[in-house]
């Protein structure tokens, strides 16, 4: 699995999950939020939405997107007047499951994450795992020099950075070296 591969919304899920255990790092509110901002950011840097004004606007049609990014820009395109990014973002944001679920699908797919089914009284669910902790632990590493030491950083991991201090990763990100 090479990181740079991903893009900056499966890049925040992946590093939002703890390398050893079925869990998050962090509030599932912020984690939901950054999501979904992550996504408009791989929107906007692909040229599929596009800031006009105030507002978010699709542009074009979708060329190589993930189906979780498709999505996101359906939502946007049958919206029925136009909205700003922050607007957006919290609509989107409340519907926190369904973007969880299509970005790690990517990420089992990928290989990135290994999913198992649980049951519980008959109730099924699942449990999301790391699969290489080493590489989860380096790229936390790089991402924490080129927050605390001033390095130079591709545009990629600057954009992961920012959505990672805007939703409280920066901690777990100083706790994993």
């Amino acid at each position: 699995m090479n990181p740079l591969t991903l893009s900056t919304a499966e890049a925040f899920l992946w590093l939002c999950h703890h390398p050893t255990r079925p869990t998050y790092r962090i509030e599932r509110e912020d984690m939901q939020a950054g999501l979904v901002s992550s996504m408009m950011q791989d929107l906007e840097a692909s040229g599929a939405l596009e800031i006009s004004g105030k507002h978010l606007v699709a542009a074009r049609a979708e060329a190589e997107l993930s189906p979780a990014h498709r999505e996101l820009l359906h939502e946007i395109r049958q919206a029925s007047r136009l909205r700003s990014r922050y607007q957006w973002l919290k609509k989107l944001a409340r519907q926190r499951h369904r973007w969880r679920r299509l970005v790690t699908a990517q990420l089992v797919a990928q290989g990135v994450l290994r999913q198992d089914w649980k049951s519980f009284l008959g109730i099924r669910y699942t449990r999301s795992y790391v699969v290489d902790v080493t590489q989860h632990q380096r790229v936390a590493h790089r991402l924490h020099e080129g927050l605390f030491e001033a390095l130079a950083l591709p545009e990629a991991d600057e954009a992961l950075l920012a959505t990672a201090v805007a939703c409280q990763l920066k901690a777990p990100l100083c706790e994993s070296r």
